[in-house]
Formats: structure tokens, sequence, C-alpha cells
């Protein structure tokens, strides 16, 4: 048996993945997967340029629905209605994707001593949590590959198949790294994941509120900067670095922790 004193970062990051390999695969691949069904079902109801005006008529009709889908943008194109329509989806699973699996590798590890026994070794006290960062993005980076990958199947166009892949991307690590904070400041594995998810419900009533309002409220919160990137509309990259900025300082700031 290797000697755990010997343990080296990177075979820290091996333990992490067999540890957890399933719970990030499954992740992975059932977001690209429901996202796929999302997109081939929007693009065989609305596959005209007439369909795709009766949806848009129908979408701004009122603004309720904004509260929970987000405001659309780009509906004259398909890529418009597969963002709306899978816009509750994908502002729920990504944060909870990364919360998820950041307490999992995490606190949970903690939990049943696992990771206590290489700390014995000459294991860093940030080894784990590095480790979770680095998978979990990956794991989201690679959503992003396969989401770009269906909507370049179904025809769509440059900046969008890159721009709304990589937002929520960037959605989903800024709010991994929002959860090792949470990791940092409570004891159980259960009291993580119910800070991130108490913050995850306030971002989202705070960007429902200013898509419904159509305010600056909508800033306030990292959904809307995914939003706000109006991938297929006139599509705007600088959000993403609010996106980058919130990733860069949690991580920063649990790793201090």
């Amino acid at each position: 048996m290797k000697n755990l004193a010997s343990v080296t970062g990177g075979e820290m990051l091996s333990i992490s993945w067999r540890s957890n390999r399933r719970q990030i695969l499954g992740w992975t691949f059932g977001l690209i997967a429901v996202f796929a069904g999302t997109a081939a079902s929007i693009n065989n109801l609305f596959g005209t340029a007439a369909e795709l005006k009766t949806y848009a008529d129908a979408a701004t009709a009122g603004s309720a629905l904004y509260a929970i889908n987000g405001r659309p943008y780009g509906l004259g194109n398909l890529g418009g209605p597969i963002v709306y329509e899978f816009g509750f989806v994908a502002a729920i699973a990504f944060p909870l994707m990364g919360i998820i699996l950041m307490t999992r590798m995490t606190r949970l590890e903690e939990q049943t001593g696992r990771m206590e026994l290489l700390r014995g070794g000459v294991v860093g006290r940030t080894a784990a949590l590095k480790s979770a960062l680095v998978l979990t993005s990956a794991a989201f980076l690679l959503v992003a590959v396969g989401m770009a990958t269906v909507l370049v199947a179904l025809d769509l166009k440059w900046p969008g198949v890159v721009l709304y892949p990589l937002a929520l991307a960037l959605l989903g690590i800024a709010f991994t790294a929002a959860g090792a904070v949470c990791a940092q400041l409570v004891a159980s594995s259960r009291m993580v994941n119910a800070l991130g998810v108490a913050i995850l419900v306030v971002a989202f009533i705070i960007r429902g509120i200013g898509d419904v309002r159509d305010n600056a409220l909508v800033w306030l919160s990292p959904l809307g900067w995914a939003e706000q990137t109006r991938a297929f509309g006139d599509a705007r990259w600088w959000p993403l670095l609010l996106l980058i900025a919130a990733a860069i300082a949690s991580s920063a700031a649990a790793l201090h922790l």
C-alpha cells in the first residue's frame, strides 16, 4: 500500500476523482442530456420563422414567467427559445451541481474521517479543497462543450454557441466557489448544502424581481450576470468577467479560511 505520507497534490486529485467520479459524471452527462432534450424539442416545435414569431409573441405577452425563466433575448432565432425554456433548469441545476459536489469532496469527506487519514501524512490542508475546485470546474467545462456541440448540431451560430454554454459553466463554477466558502463556515455537510441552497434561493429571487420589473436588481445576482450575456440576442461577453471575479474571490476566501 502506498505510504500516505508521500501523497502529492496530483495524487490527491486522483484520489478525489476515484472517490467521486460517479457523482461527477452523473451530473455532467445528466445536464448535457437534459439540455439536448430541451433543445431538440424546441427545434421540433419551432423550426420555422413563423413558428418562432408565434413563440416570441407568446413569451413576451406578459412578464410573470420572467421570474421563473428569466427575461428572453434573441427570440427571432432558435437559440433564444432554447435559452428561455432551459432558463429555470439552468438557474437551479448548475448552482446545485457546484454546491453538492463541493460539499461531497470537502466537508463530507472530513465527516467520514477519510480526509483526516490523508492529512496524517504530508497532504496540505487545502489539498482537498483545491482538488474539488479543479474537478468540479473541469466537469462544468465538459458540460459546456457538450452543450456547444448540441447547439452546433442544430446549426446555431457564433457567438451564442460558445457564449451561452460558457456563461452557464462559469455560473456553476462561481457557485462551486461559494460552496467552498460555506464548507469552511459550518461543521456538517447538511448545513453546507443548506447554506448553499439559501444563497441560491436569494440569488434566484433577486434575479426574478429584477427581470419582472426590468430594473438594476438583476445585476445583484450571479444568475442575472449569466442571463445578461444575451447569447443569442445582442451578445455581450463582459458579464462573464463578473462571474470570473466572483469565482476567484470566493475561491481565495475559501482557501484562506
